[in-house]
């Protein structure tokens, strides 16, 4: 399966941008996923040339450069209110570098490890990105990512579901899908895992603030602008699986990690 999304760039960018002082108030799960990331990865230490794709306020980017070994380091992000944040931690050793991560400014065969946390499934096109990733590395050099399944907020595509069938939550790929688009492009070393994390909110209202903050509100393009009528709303809201009579719900996100070499 392909999933061509169509997601907005323009407006994750600027979601992304509006949160970055927010960000860390709200990332526990992308900080554990991120260093669940790099100890999956094996790596006593790094070598050569690494980029942190869709480094965010750089969590990452700082667990990677503590590895050491690595000649270079650049973190890299669309949005420059994030690299900024990035920026503050005075990393040794790490450059930064504002750019799409479908479309990188890097020099083919260049590059020995990509990493990237929870970043990938804003891509528009991920074949295509797979590919460009193919491009600047070099041979026998290593993807690792970890990227939203999708059982990823399925307690709120249900509770939408009560409302109309319209997307209001962002769709992602299978486990299944991601080994096939893998395979098929000709990557090797191939090994995928997946985990589902269970969180847990005071209200439906307390997780979209958190995805707000966090810059993952659903940013479909072509959303509709007006505000949703009061009476949609409650029914959504109705409609979310309950933990208790105190409102209390779980919300799950299905992280899946991929490691694979380029063989060219």
């Amino acid at each position: 399966m392909t999933l061509l999304t169509n997601i907005d760039k323009y407006k994750v960018r600027q979601a992304f941008a509006q949160s970055a002082t927010t960000y860390d108030d709200f990332a526990y799960l992308q900080r554990t996923v991120a260093a669940e990331l790099l100890r999956r990865s094996g790596l006593p230490k790094l070598h050569g040339k690494v980029v942190d794709l869709g480094c965010g306020t750089g969590y990452l980017t700082q667990l990677l450069s503590e590895l050491g070994g690595f000649s270079h380091l650049w973190g890299l992000d669309i949005a420059p209110a994030m690299l900024s944040m990035a920026i503050k931690r005075e990393l040794a050793s790490v450059s930064y570098l504002c750019a799409d991560l479908e479309q990188l400014p890097i020099q083919s065969n260049s590059i020995d490890w990509l990493f990237s946390s929870l970043a990938l499934q804003w891509c528009l096109d991920l074949p295509a990105t797979l590919r460009e990733y193919q491009r600047v590395l070099r041979p026998g050099g290593q993807l690792c990512f970890a990227t939203f399944g999708e059982a990823t907020l399925q307690e709120l595509k249900q509770a939408w579901r009560a409302v109309d069938r319209a997307p209001h939550v962002n769709a992602f790929y299978a486990e299944a899908d991601l080994l096939e688009l893998l395979r098929t492009g000709g990557w090797q070393n191939i090994t995928l895992s997946k985990q589902d994390y269970q969180c847990q909110y005071g209200s439906v209202h307390s997780l979209l603030r958190e995805l707000k903050g966090l810059g993952a509100q659903h940013v479909l393009q072509g959303r509709q602008s007006q505000l949703m009528g009061k009476a949609r709303w409650k029914t959504m809201l109705d409609a979310y699986p309950k933990l208790d009579e105190t409102g209390k719900i779980i919300a799950t996100y299905e992280v899946i990690w991929v490691q694979a070499t380029v063989v060219k």
